[in-house]
């Protein structure tokens, strides 16, 4: 017998499956069809439910509707999963939602998914650059790593954020962009196969508080779980009786 384990990863994939097989029925162009951009139809057309954090859900609730009309006006591409990082998005950002950012804080980790809708193999044209957009979004610090070679139809982004030292009395919102271009090979079968490029731009808010006194800090550590199955519930959420 199939242990509950399995059954709970085998599950979403099955469905996963059945929704790609549905939504090829509806592409008109099979050139077009590949792993990464049937990924970005499917998450792109997803809906997010309400209550639950991004580790309990990923991107939401399939939507073939949605996702076939992506589909059915889709250019190869690239993109970014999540297509915007707001980290005091509460419930679906959570933990980091419940932890506005300050000075001299380590940085906050994120890592994204660079989806390459145009070929197999890609890389970054130049390293990703960020943008503060308002006061608070220009005191913020955020710096990179990234794959080396998107391949195959996708990579990583890692997003350090951190506060800078002089905003350690500041107090407000926080508004930027990252944006960074995917360059691939000529798109197969076009005519001269030109090399092919997207620029993807990436909405960041975050919340700025001032410095606390170092004894009213406490330290968090996302890493103590309990164990998977039956869910991401980590052993320090206070708001779990």
């Amino acid at each position: 017998a199939r242990s509950t384990e399995h059954w709970l990863t085998a599950l979403p994939a099955v469905c996963c499956a059945a929704a790609a097989a549905a939504l090829d029925w509806h592409l008109t162009t099979l050139q077009l069809l590949n792993p990464a951009s049937m990924k970005q139809a499917l998450v792109e057309g997803a809906v997010r439910l309400p209550q639950l954090n991004m580790h309990e859900q990923g991107n939401g609730r399939i939507n073939l509707p949605a996702s076939q009309a992506v589909l059915a006006n889709y250019k190869p591409r690239a993109s970014l999963i999540p297509p915007a990082i707001h980290l005091a998005d509460c419930p679906y950002m959570w933990p980091h939602c419940k932890q506005p950012l300050y000075a001299h804080a380590l940085p906050v980790v994120l890592n994204a998914t660079i989806v390459n809708g145009m070929a197999n193999t890609g890389y970054l044209q130049e390293p990703p650059v960020y943008e503060g957009l308002d006061e608070g979004g220009k005191m913020l610090h955020v710096t990179f790593q990234y794959s080396e070679v998107l391949w195959p139809w996708s990579g990583y982004l890692a997003v350090y954020v951190q506060v800078s030292p002089a905003a350690e009395a500041f107090s407000g919102n926080a508004t930027g962009r990252i944006t960074f271009t995917v360059t691939s090979p000529g798109q197969l079968g076009a005519e001269g196969k030109a090399p092919q490029s997207s620029k993807v731009v990436v909405p960041l808010s975050a919340a700025i508080r001032p410095t606390p006194p170092r004894e009213q800090r406490i330290v968090w550590d996302v890493l103590h779980s309990i164990k998977y199955p039956p869910g991401y519930v980590p052993r320090d959420n206070l708001d779990i009786k």
